[in-house]
């Protein structure tokens, strides 16, 4: 069954470790703890940090902190930051009551894929709802390590019925939605049968406030709320078609409104070839005036803060939403692992083929390698989001158009790992307006 990664690879090897751990064990109680020691350079200044990461797991139960103190490693006295000596501690992480939560790395019950109840509660990524027509891909995590968000998933499933819900901040409260899910036939082998497997959903988003700031006059954690919103839902139709070794097929339907703005449809093939050796999907969309697809992706954190939509690449989200124009786009995706899940990679590719351009043409590419591919030291892993590719810029990173970050990391002994990462993300300036925020970090793991 194919499985999508929804967690940050850190989160994902503690959560790995802590399993491993009971499955060798036999114990219903296991606890590790993890610490890291790094260098990083994050928008030209450069901190030394240190974390502690104390992990427990009982039964389906697992809990994580992470614990960080960051350190001014030379001294920093250009605008628009505050001035710096060495030595001097980053309290932005520690000074308000609101960065309190994010010290929560995960707290989860149960199994996404495997148990009827599943509870999610730290950062969330990757995350999509039903079809992926309003919330496709999403993270929580776009200002991380600058400023991160504690967001909550939970997921009920009775294999003919069932729901989910999320919200990217319960501190906050903005951004929050789920999907009701029937399968009329799921009282079959709803996993193994094609039929148990067609299902209808509707699915609800509200961003109740699209100019909410992080950060407020040089204060990170603030919630400094506005007034503008997007209401958005929808009906999702999965129909499985044929399912053989040689090749599985499904198509999906989905018909979205943003409540007083507009509409649009979503017509979709998927399935994979070869027994697993690829997944694909390939989708047409109509995108109507008053419509965005899909509105709430990987970088809309810093997107609906940013005056760069339309075809003059000018306007606000808000303002986009009242003068677009119809339009129509394909999109295409490719995915698959090999090796038993050490290796595999992602490809999503959208291009409007007629109305106005929009956002697009919009590139994901993801690939990682986990130990023992080229060896049982190296793993490596890469993911680049483009929005607003042209001629000029198609190989340009360091562009607000731009999310891209890379992790290679060595095993030097089975309790310690050396890792480099560089990030291409966003962040708030000290008004709370999006900006690029550039990241490299040079760390070792040590787990125990």
């Amino acid at each position: 069954k194919e499985k999508k990664t929804k967690k940050l690879s850190e989160i994902k090897k503690m959560q790995d470790y802590l399993k491993d751990k009971q499955k060798r064990s036999g114990a219903d109680f296991v606890f590790n703890i993890r610490t890291i020691a790094g260098h990083n350079v994050m928008n030209k200044i450069s901190y030394l940090y240190f974390q502690v990461q104390p992990a427990i797991k009982y039964k389906q139960f697992m809990l994580a902190l992470d614990l960080n103190l960051e350190v001014h490693a030379s001294e920093y006295y250009e605008s628009p930051y505050p001035a710096h000596e060495v030595g001097a501690v980053r309290k932005e992480e520690w000074s308000r009551l609101a960065a309190y939560p994010n010290k929560i790395l995960f707290l989860s019950f149960g199994d996404e894929y495997e148990t009827p109840i599943f509870i999610h509660l730290g950062r969330l990524h990757d995350y999509t709802l039903g079809n992926g027509f309003i919330i496709y891909r999403y993270t929580n995590s776009l200002y991380y390590p600058d400023m991160t968000k504690t967001g909550i998933q939970v997921k009920v499933d009775f294999n003919w019925i069932g729901a989910e819900a999320f919200c990217s901040d319960v501190v906050d409260l903005d951004l929050f939605g789920g999907r009701f899910i029937l399968r009329p036939f799921g009282l079959t082998d709803y996993k193994n049968s094609i039929i148990g497997k067609a299902e209808v959903s509707y699915v609800f988003v509200a961003e109740t406030d699209v100019y909410d700031q992080d950060r407020k006059d040089g204060d990170s954690y603030v919630i400094y709320d506005g007034s503008s919103k997007i209401l958005a839902h929808s009906i999702d139709v999965k129909i499985p078609i044929l399912r053989a070794r040689s090749l599985s097929l499904g198509a999906y339907y989905s018909y979205a409104r943003i409540f007083d703005k507009g509409s649009g449809h979503q017509f979709g093939v998927n399935g994979d070839f070869a027994n697993g050796l690829l997944f694909y999907a390939v989708e047409f969309r109509i995108i109507n005036k008053g419509y965005i697809a899909p509105i709430i992706s990987q970088q809309w954190d810093a997107q609906k803060k940013l005056s760069y939509w339309g075809s003059g690449r000018n306007q606000t989200i808000m303002n986009h939403l009242t003068t677009g124009e119809q339009g129509y786009s394909i999109f295409i995706e490719l995915k698959n692992s090999w090796f038993k899940r050490k290796m595999g990679f992602y490809l999503t590719f959208e291009m409007y083929i007629g109305g106005e351009t929009k956002a697009n043409p919009h590139l994901q590419l993801g690939f990682f390698m986990k130990r023992g591919v080229l060896s049982d030291r190296v793993a490596l892993r890469l993911v680049l989001d483009k929005v607003q590719i042209s001629s000029d810029n198609f190989l340009v990173f360091s562009n607000i158009f731009t999310y891209f970050t890379t992790e290679f990391s060595v095993v030097i002994t089975p309790n310690v790992e050396m890792a480099v990462f560089y990030i291409k993300s966003f962040t708030e300036d000290f008004s709370g307006n999006g900006m690029s925020n550039e990241l490299f970090m040079l760390e070792t793991r040590i787990t125990f």
